[in-house]
This record gives C-alpha cells, structure tokens and sequence, in this order.
C-alpha cells in the first residue's frame, strides 16, 4: 500500500514544473544515498521514454525548456554518476538521440568530443572512457541501418566533421601508451578499455557506408586494428580472471574482428590489400586459443566468422590449398566443435539454453554454429575439394569413437556436426533441409550411423542420443519412407527419456498425445505441446469423436496458464491448438463450431476480464476465426456485446492487441456490415481507423480495416464518409508522411480505383482541394519505386497499367504524369527490388519505448486460425492475373491508338533501363 501512495505521489508531481530539476539534482548529489541514485535513474530513464516528446498525438509530453535541461545535463550525468547510473543514462542518450540528433541537438557531439579531448589531455582515462561510452550511444542507430541515404549521408558527414581527427589522435595517443606500458597491465587493462569504446565508434562512422575520409586514412586505422589483433598478453588483467567472462583485450580482439568483417562484407574491393595479413593474425590467434575456456568464446566466434566472409568473398583462393583446408579442419573446426564441460553443465541442468542454441539455433553466435558456418562458406567455391577433405575427418572421428563408445563419445557428437555442416546447403529451421550437398550420402549415413544409435537407446551416452534426434528433425525432408517404423519406434521410446534435453528432442520428432502433460515435469514442455499441436493438425476430421474431452482439457491447460503463465512458447501452443481442434471440427461439420464457439466463449471471457498473463491477443484471433467460421449470416446477442467492447479505446491501448483486434473488426466488417450501419457502430469503426492512422506504428492496420470498409460498405453508406477519410490521410501525411504509410495509400488507391475509377476518385479530390489529383499521382509515382511485397507489386502493377490508358491522364492538367507512372509500372516489373521496410526509423523509436515501458508490441499470430474469410478477394482476384499479359493486353492497343502523340514519351521511357523492356513488351 505504501508502495501504491508513493507511486501516486510521484505520478501526480511527474507534470510540475520542478520535476526534472528534482530528479537532475537527486542523481548528480554525490550525497544521495546510492540506492537512491540508482532509483532516481531508473525512474527518470522511464520518465523520459515515457513523455519525451516524439509525435502531436501524445497526451503530454515533457516541455521543451525542460527538454533543453535534460539535454544540457546528460553529458554531466555521464562523467558525474556511478556505473550503475551511467547504465540509465546511457539509454536515455540513446532513446533521445533517435529523435532529436543531429538536427534538434547538434551541440552534443562538439561538447562530447571537447571533454573527451581535456580528459585524455589530463590523463582521466576514466572519464575519456565514460564520454566515449556516451558517444557510442549517441551514435548506436548508425549501426543499424542496413542502406544509406541522403539523409542518412548528411547527418554521417556531421558526425565525421566533429568525430574523425579526435578519433585519430585518441587512436594514435592509445597505440603510444600502449608501447610505453607494455609491462604495466594495469595501465594497459584503462588503455585498452579506451581502445574497446574507438573500435566501436570506428563501426558506427563505417557500418553505413565507406566515407572517402576514412577510406582516404585505411592505413592508419588498420595498423590500429592489426596492432590490437597481435597483441598478445599472459596476463588476467587483460584476459579475464574468470573462466567463463572475457577480459578487455579479449573484447577489443572480437570487436576489431567484428570490424573487419564489415569491410570484407560490404567494402571487400578497398579492403583486399589488407585480407592476407589480417587473416593470418586471425588465424594465429584462433590457434593458439584455449578452447575449453568459455571466455574466450566470443572472439572464436567473431574470429571463425571473419574466416567464413574471406572464403565467401573474392579472396576465398587464400583458404583454398589442401593443406591449408587440413589445417583448418585440425586445428580450428574440430576444436571448436568438441563438446566442453560446460557444454555438459548445460545440457544437464541448463536445459532450456542448451536446446535454444543447439536444436533451435538462435541467432546468437557461437563456436560451434559459427565453426559450422565456416565449413559451408568453405564450400562455396571448393565444395569438391572441402567435402573429400572434411570427410576424411568425420571417418576419423567415428573410427575412434567405435573404439571406445563409452570414451570416446564426444568423437561422434563431433562427427555429427561436422556431416550435417558437409551437408546442408539450404533450408531453415521451420521447413527443415531443403537443398543438399549431393557429394554427401546422407541416406548412408543416417543407415549406418544414426539409426543404429536409435536402436542403442538406453545404452549410448544421452548427448549422442540427442544428437541422432537432431538429425532426424533436421533431415526430415531427406529420410525414406522404409526408416519411418524403426524411427518412429525408437523415438517414442524416448519420449520416456529421464533426461530433459533428450525427452524433449524427441518430442520435437514425433507425434504424441496429451498423456506426457500429465507428468509434473512435463506438463509446461513446449516441444510436447507442439505435437498435440501437429496431431491434431494432420488429424483433420478424424479427430472428431476426441473433440470434446480435448477441449474440455484444453481449456483446463488455459485456465491454469492465464493464472500462472509458463513458457511463451508453450502458451502459444495451446492456442494453437485450440485453433486447430475449432478447424477439424468445421472441416467435419461447419455447424460444430458454433457449439465449439458456445463451450469456449466463458473462458475466453474470463481471461479478457483478467488478462495478467497478456493472452488477449489470441482469444481475439481465435474470436475472429470462430466469427469467420460462423454459418450463419449474421450477429448472435455474444457478437454484438463482443463488438461493443472491442471499438472502446480500452481494447485498442494494449499495442501487442492490435493486429488481432484489427481482424476482428474486419471479421465484423466482412461478416454483416448491414447489421453494424442499422447497429450505428459504423462511425465507431471509422473512428478506429483514424485512431490507429495517427500511429506510425500501427497506420498500416488502420488502412487494412479501411480496405474492407472499401471492399464491403455499400455505396450509398460509404459515400458520405468518403471526403471526410480522404481528409484526415491527407492531414496524416502531410504532418508525417513515412514511406510505408505512402505505400499503403497507394494501395488503398488501387483498390479505391478499381472499385469506382478513376475519375469518381478525381471527381472527390477536386471537391476537398482542386488540383490535389496531381500530389496524389505524384506519391503513386514514388511509391512504385519502394514496393517489394509480391502481393503489392501485383496490385501495384496492375492497377498502374490501368490508370495509364485513362483520358485522364492525356489531359493537359495531369499529363504530366503519364511517363513517371510508366517508368514506375515499368520499375515494379522488372528492378529487383528489396522489402519494403515496414518500420522506419521513427516507428522503431516508438516501439522500443513500448517495450522499455513494459507495454505488449509483441503479437504472435495464431497460423491454425486462418480460414478461407481471411483471404483478401481483391488479392486473390489480382493474384490470377497474369501481369505481363495484362500490361501488354492493356497498354499496347492504347499506344498503338495514340502513337503520335505518345511518340516523344516512349523515346523517354526507351531510355530508362527497366522501361527499354517495358518498350520492347508493348511492341
């Protein structure tokens, strides 16, 4: 209760006008109490994410005098508090840094690097590391951004204007020190935690693109790198007295490897010179490693990936000698993918992070994932050569493990690694392999070598048992049908498994009922969740006669996870199938669901009432696909009071309810759009899509429900509405216009013109703005060139091709027009065009300050929910289309009718690249 009063307390003092000089004061007091301090920053790094301000549709924000103060104080903050406060601050920096660097606070980067350069003047090295600290924060975005742009390249110039000499000098006064204290490894342990915060700006300054200055000074900067690389140290200072925890030198050493990558990725050509020395001192430090110790895990990782971007790229020659590939296999591959002790900690009682890095292959890097990468990158341009050598090496491998089975059994976990590396050329976790290297037998190998560890179970050591799953789930596409019945034999046995990482796998291979949920130890595993899943999935109708105790011990699993939520993963199977059950029984008798529907809704209205455990966004989309699924045409008492709640504003404040929310009301839309306009919630709805527009975040479902209000109002209700939605995108683009929400317009366009053409749309435009008809095909235009959904592309195509033959456009007023739009048309047909990028840059701001408030922005659709309802019909009408006949059935009579005229425009579009094919389809 005292907490509760004084969570008040500070709410209700959060707008006055002291706050933040309050807060400022109490951090920066070298008298505050530190648990205090630590509080205050956690209290105003959320202050900030909650109220900085970012778009006009917030309720309040921060005014800008105390804006500027927060801004002028952060650099103090930085230098003036604790780590543990520096952490806060740090992601304050970072979070403000998004919005308003460069162009709202140029001044912080000068005043950055001034105190940086006075610290390093008066040998504070810990206050250097600290500013330095700040400015890697304050430049962490530009890490992130996969393209430059204009925009992008101007605020990177700024950067390089104020940030490149000092980093020079900051480079040039660390590699002295370095040499002057080469016996000290205290001093070294500062210098190098210097060093640590350079390489890390010197990725930023480079990620994006390559600026002439810095590629002007590669020398300089890669005698930096290289003398960091070679460095070569006994001492824990630098290398970490733990085990398991990297020591600086240990860091910088990944960090430059990191760095270097980059260059042979994206800027190999002006890096060539520089591979040949750079990876000899890779390859020096991988080999000297000690393997066993988990600190120096990261650097192994970087290190072998660095190997792995030299033997894709255009030095690949430099790895390709037999020798060399021996050397390779014996002294970096095999050690990395030996099985260590803590490898066997963790698959004895780290269950769930062994599986996460081991059977679903997480994104993170790590020794033996990155050791498996760099044997498949090794096959790119050697895949002969490296096969036959690396095979020889797996023969070795099951050789000495047959000697001694109970020994030597890490041999053939090795070998296990190292054939499923040989082999697998393309694929993913959810489909399995689905390309192979043909030079492996695979088929051999799972004959005479995994089957035969199945048939051992109990007897064999519980990692290879693993590990013979492993290769069944990951092979799956590659196994004939006569091993089915020993497999499914062996691994069902399994499932019985006391040890947690092996029962598991084997549920990931096998289907299996509800019966191993019974057990206590199990009754949360994910990966048996899943099979029930599966069996029902494949069960289709024949599942019927189960239906009802499985639901009735489905809902039983729900009640208990909504009070006490488990696994995500395992919440989301259940879900699942709760989905699947409700498709079997609509597959056997589309009248079943609505009983389904009865039995089910008082727990799902239970959980929207209490929602702690966040499953809102299912029960939405499991409403939607029983609303879908409904035979009848019409809204039963439940669906209307379902509708009144979920157009309140409450339904629509939890970010992660979106998407769900949004089907639902097309379900609405879609299912009886007579009964919401007699219902007079039709205005309502309209209301949501204006709501979700004003979001850059979520504008997209905004203009999805306006698709269907499109593709399902009658005329004759929807045309009082049309000027008025017209109205409020045109205000939405005009205060923030983002290319994906240009994107989704253009679409809407599309879809509005094909309904109702395209003088009905110019006939509405002149009425709000006369002329606007010409802004509005000018953002088609642009948009043509950002589209890379196929779905998108299709509409856009051809939609553009019928808009092209309107009189419309030969009209003196939009004529104008007509040769960007076939440039576009001609673009979206032939440019290879990558995806559309669905969040900018302001809308992953947004995001990330949900998630650091602890709002729900993550939603897991439901794929067992999806109906024949959810089908768009415009996609689904556009999709048959065969677009290249359709452009050339459409236009080609039109430039025939109207050659002379078009005559001028043609030879303009002949000289474009893309629209020379163009040109030459319509002859």
């Amino acid at each position: 209760e005292q907490v509760k009063e004084a969570t008040k307390f500070l709410t209700d003092q959060e707008k006055q006008t002291q706050f933040v000089s309050v807060l400022l004061q109490l951090i920066t007091s070298a008298t505050t109490p530190p648990h205090v301090r630590h509080a205050t920053g956690i209290y105003f790094k959320n202050y900030v994410l909650r109220y900085w301000p970012i778009n006009e549709n917030q309720d309040w924000t921060i005014p800008k005098d105390m804006c500027q103060l927060i801004k002028q104080n952060m650099v103090g903050l930085m230098v003036n508090t604790p780590e543990i406060v520096q952490k806060q601050i740090v992601d304050c920096l970072e979070l403000i840094s998004m919005t308003d660097f460069p162009a709202d606070w140029p001044e912080i980067l000068p005043e950055l690097v001034k105190q940086t350069g006075e610290s390093f003047q008066a040998k504070n090295f810990e206050k250097a590391t600290n500013l330095l600290k700040a400015t890697n924060s304050l430049l962490r975005r530009y890490r992130t951004i996969a393209h430059d742009n204009e925009q992008v390249n101007k605020e990177l110039a700024f950067v390089l204007q104020h940030l490149l000499q000092p980093v020079v000098q900051e480079f040039q006064f660390c590699s002295e020190l370095i040499a002057e204290q080469s016996n000290n490894p205290a001093a070294l342990k500062v210098i190098f935690e210097i060093l640590h915060q350079l390489f890390k700006l010197f990725y930023c300054m480079t990620y994006v693109t390559l600026p002439e200055a810095i590629e002007d000074n590669m020398d300089l900067f890669m005698k930096h790198h290289m003398m960091a690389l070679t460095f070569s140290s006994q001492s824990d200072e630098l290398l970490g007295d733990d085990d398991d925890r990297p020591g600086i030198l240990l860091k910088v050493q990944a960090t430059v490897c990191q760095n270097i990558c980059v260059f042979i990725q994206k800027y190999e050509e002006e890096f060539e010179k520089y591979i040949g020395d750079f990876v000899q001192a890779v390859w020096n430090l991988l080999t000297k490693i000690e393997h066993e110790q988990a600190k120096y895990d990261r650097l192994l990782a970087r290190g072998m990936l660095m190997l792995t971007n030299v033997s894709k790229g255009v030095s690949h020659k430099l790895l390709e000698k037999e020798e060399i590939l021996q050397q390779i296999c014996d002294k970096i591959i095999i050690p990395n993918l030996t099985f260590r002790e803590v490898d066997e900690i963790n698959f004895e009682e780290e269950h769930l992070e062994y599986i996460r890095t081991d059977l679903e292959e997480s994104n993170q890097l790590t020794r033996r994932s990155s050791a498996c990468e760099l044997v498949q990158g090794l096959r790119k341009h050697n895949e002969a050569a490296v096969t036959k050598a690396f095979a020889e090496h797996v023969m070795k491998q099951l050789a000495e493990y047959n000697q001694n089975k109970k020994e030597n059994w890490k041999k053939k976990d090795v070998a296990f690694f190292l054939i499923s590396a040989l082999t697998i050329s393309g694929g993913t976790r959810v489909q399995g392999v689905t390309s192979t290297n043909e030079l492996v037998p695979v088929i051999d190998f799972l004959k005479d070598q995994v089957v035969p560890e199945l048939q051992q179970y109990p007897d064999n050591h519980p990692v290879i048992q693993a590990d013979t799953l492993k290769f069944l789930i990951t092979f799956r596409n590659q196994i004939p049908k006569e091993f089915y019945a020993p497999i499914f034999q062996c691994a069902l046995k399994m499932l019985g498994s006391n040890e947690y990482v092996v029962n598991t796998y084997a549920a990931s291979c096998m289907e299996r009922s509800f019966g191993k949920l019974s057990q206590e130890a199990s009754q949360n595993n994910d990966y048996i969740m899943r099979l029930v899943m599966r069996v029902l999935s494949v069960s289709k109708g024949d599942i019927i006669e189960f239906a009802q105790p499985i639901m009735e011990q489905l809902q039983a699993i729900i009640m208990r996870i909504a009070k006490n939520p488990t696994i995500p993963a395992f919440d989301h199977y259940v879900f699942e199938s709760v989905a699947c059950l409700c498709s079997c029984l609509h597959a056997k008798d589309p009248t079943l669901v609505t009983q389904f529907e009865t039995q089910i809704l008082p727990t799902m209205a239970t959980i929207l009432q209490n929602d702690t455990a966040n499953f809102s966004p299912y029960v939405y989309q499991l409403l939607s696909m029983f609303l879908e699924l409904n035979p009848t045409g019409s809204f039963n008492n439940a669906h209307k009071e379902i509708l009144e709640n979920i157009i309140s504003p409450a339904a629509w404040a939890e970010t992660g309810n979106i998407p769900a929310l949004t089907r639902l009301v097309e379900a609405y839309l879609r299912k009886d759009i007579n009964s919401i306009i007699q219902m007079e919630k039709f205005t309502a709805i309209l209301g949501v899509f204006q709501n979700l527009l004003s979001f850059s975040l979520q504008d997209h479902h905004g203009m999805e429900i306006l698709n269907v209000i499109l593709e399902v109002t009658p005329k004759e209700a929807f045309s009082s509405f049309i000027e008025p939605i017209f109205t409020v995108i045109f205000k939405r683009l005009t205060s923030k216009k983002t290319t994906k929400l240009c994107c989704e317009f253009t679409l809407f366009l599309c879809r509005f013109v094909h309904k109702y053409t395209l003088p009905v749309l110019h006939e509405i435009l002149e009425k709000i703005t006369p002329g606007i008809l010409n802004n509005v095909l000018s953002l088609w235009e642009t948009s043509l060139l950002n589209f890379g959904k196929q779905s998108d592309v299709q509409v856009a195509t051809i939609m553009t091709a019928s808009i092209l033959v309107e009189p419309l456009l030969t009209d003196n007023a939009y004529a104008a027009h007509w040769l960007p739009l076939a440039k576009g048309l001609a673009f979206v047909m032939f440019n290879v065009n990558k995806s559309m990028a669905v969040l900018e840059e302001s809308d992953l701001f947004e995001k990330q300050k949900n998630q650091q408030l602890g709002l729900q922005t993550s939603f897991a659709k439901l794929v067992h929910s999806s109906t024949s309802v959810t089908v768009d019909p415009f996609i689904q009408q556009v999709s048959q289309i065969d677009r290249n006949k359709f452009v050339v059935d459409t236009l080609r009579p039109f430039v025939m009718t109207n050659a002379q005229a078009l005559q001028p425009l043609l030879q303009q579009l002949a000289a474009d690249k893309n629209g020379a094919q163009l040109c030459a389809l319509l002859q």
